[in-house]
């Protein structure tokens, strides 16, 4: 190294570009997980559980349009017709308000997370296609089977109240059980490995 030479670090680690960014998101990052903590009320353990990174690449490889669908779900933002009865509530009697059930009839109440869940739209179906492109890019990332299958197993069950899992585009029950059953097992010899 020369005289003139110098290293940027933080928190140990050699920022090699963009200095101004990581300064900014090390400095901000504190108050940022503080009020995180706060927020949903976790504790210190909890905090470094989370794959900060993996969520920041995926937040990053959505597009803009879906990445506000994304906030909007994760805040409860999106329209319903419960929200616009609360929009509309001003001025008007309850018999002028819309009924609030689904609007596409499945019968139940068009409430924050319905379009998860409704058997009666097209997002049911998006719901599973969405599923299968998770599934695709945990095996892209080399994420042990155990892992993908808590992670894909939890999140069909609720967005699609329970039925039966489809990954690889298969259909037919019998592989799909087939696959639970060896998903299962991997999960068993993964968990009795660990110390």
């Amino acid at each position: 190294m020369h005289d003139h030479d110098f290293l940027i670090k933080i928190n140990g680690e050699v920022v090699y570009s963009n200095v101004a960014a990581e300064l900014r998101s090390e400095i901000t990052g504190r108050a940022m997980k503080s009020y995180l903590k706060t927020k949903y009320q976790w504790s210190d353990e909890v905090f470094p559980k989370i794959d900060w990174k993996s969520l920041e690449a995926y937040m990053k490889s959505i597009s803009q349009q879906i990445r506000t669908n994304v906030h909007k779900l994760r805040y409860g933002w999106q329209f319903t017709r419960q929200r616009k009865n609360v929009f509309e509530l001003h001025g008007k009697e309850d018999f002028e308000l819309e009924d609030e059930s689904c609007p596409l009839g499945c019968g139940d109440t068009d409430d924050t997370h319905h379009f998860l869940t409704c058997s009666s739209q097209p997002g049911f179906t998006k719901s599973n296609t969405e599923l299968r492109r998770l599934d695709r890019f945990l095996q892209r990332c080399k994420t042990p089977q155990p892992l993908c299958h808590m992670i894909l197993t939890g999140l069909r069950s609720v967005l699609c109240q329970g039925n039966p899992v489809v990954f690889f585009g298969s259909s037919e029950q019998e592989e799909t059980a087939q696959i639970l059953r060896s998903r299962r097992n991997q999960m068993e010899t993964f968990l009795t490995r660990q110390p």
